[in-house]
């Protein structure tokens, strides 16, 4: 390979290098770490204050939600639908479910699933 060859090679090996470390890194580990930390502090993850985030934030009631099926994306593992008990399906959509599970989210009452799964929850109609 000549010289001026070998240099190319190497500012591209440079900048991929660059490049790959300025990318976002995966959040798995450094999420799991926080939401464990919460656990060992807070015993159960609470999610009363998310009634309020979905409600009264938006000026909405509870009775907004009769009857509709209500998806939450990315939604961590306090179970931030558990209120919603007025809705036909409760469902919450995150990567990290499996990971979770570990944390208490079989105790909840709303259905989890990993979009990376081979899970298939089927077309969400919101009704109106």
């Amino acid at each position: 390979m000549a010289h001026n060859d070998r240099v190319l090679v190497e500012r591209i090996k440079g900048r991929w290098v660059r490049f790959k470390h300025s990318l976002p890194r995966a959040k798995g580990p450094e999420e799991m770490a926080f939401w464990k930390k919460k656990k060992a502090l807070e015993g159960d993850l609470g999610n009363a204050h998310y009634k309020f985030l979905y409600t009264e934030h938006w000026g909405l009631d509870d009775e907004f939600y009769r009857g509709k099926k209500i998806l939450g994306i990315g939604c961590g593992p306090r179970g931030s639908l558990e209120w919603a008990d007025m809705a036909v399906e409760r469902i919450g959509l995150d990567a990290l479910v499996d990971k979770h599970r570990a944390l208490g989210i079989d105790k909840h009452k709303m259905s989890y699933v990993n979009p990376g799964s081979k899970t298939h929850v089927g077309p969400m109609a919101i009704s109106t």
